[in-house]
């Protein structure tokens, strides 16, 4: 894994500065300094990297976080790199054991809208683009060749690649509504306050529990209003959430 994430690194403009952090805070991760190793990985993120080595460093500080007895915050840094690499079985084991171990729900939790989310989440952005891309090149072809060859083989392909072009399109638009969302976690448990106006003394409107994600609408300082999944807007204090979005 460490030499992955050095190959990845080596593909940004500033690798030799952002491979000297990464390699400060392996060292002091393994000397057991996770508050040191912790402010080493995030000085590297304020370089430019690859989305992979950006990926590792995520899984890397909620690896630091969890060690500091900071599960709702590790659970901020998997989600985060499950984001960009949605695949990496590491991420989700160490994902659902600390969701386990702070009481929360799985973030899979196996029943139809999870497994479908997951699946269309399941292809990198990138991989995403470029399969769509992909497929609807072959369609093009196949349509010319309906169109110039005609005959019932040619149109039962074109059926087919139309099919197929959806299919492999669905992720990629799907990215698309989820790129443009600003997500963030509630880490403060057991819940935070919801507040019609960024202060302290107003009454909540409502609630939010530890675990659960929301849309980032607006900000000020030390607050940021938010959109619950039943669409309540309201304002939470700032520490009591984890920014998701890479």
């Amino acid at each position: 894994m460490r030499l992955i994430v050095i190959l990845l690194l080596s593909m940004s403009p500033c690798f030799a500065q952002a491979q000297a952090g990464f390699e400060r805070g392996i060292d002091a991760y393994r000397h057991g300094e996770y508050a040191e190793a912790e402010t080493l990985w995030r000085e590297t993120l304020e370089e430019e990297l690859a989305h992979g080595a950006r990926a590792r460093l995520y899984y890397n500080l909620g690896n630091a976080a969890w060690r500091q007895d900071h599960p709702m915050e590790a659970v901020g840094w998997y989600s985060a790199c499950l984001r960009i690499s949605p695949r990496d079985s590491d991420t989700w084991r160490n994902l659902e054991f600390v969701r386990a171990e702070s009481g929360l729900e799985p973030a899979d939790r196996g029943d139809l809208r999870s497994t479908l989310k997951r699946a269309l989440l399941a292809l990198r952005p990138e991989e995403a683009r470029l399969a769509a891309f992909v497929s609807l090149g072959l369609l093009a072809l196949l349509l010319a060749g309906e169109a110039f060859g005609g005959g019932r083989v040619w149109r039962r392909l074109a059926f087919l690649g139309a099919l197929f072009t959806i299919s492999c399109c669905l992720p990629f638009f799907f990215r698309l509504g989820d790129a443009a969302q600003d997500p963030m976690l509630v880490v403060r448990a057991p819940s935070v306050s919801m507040r019609s106006e960024p202060h302290p003394s107003r009454q909540p409107i409502g609630r939010l529990d530890a675990g659960e994600e929301v849309e980032r609408v607006d900000s000020l300082p030390g607050w940021v209003r938010v959109t619950r999944a039943d669409g309540v807007l309201g304002w939470v204090q700032e520490e009591a959430l984890f920014p998701l979005r890479p």
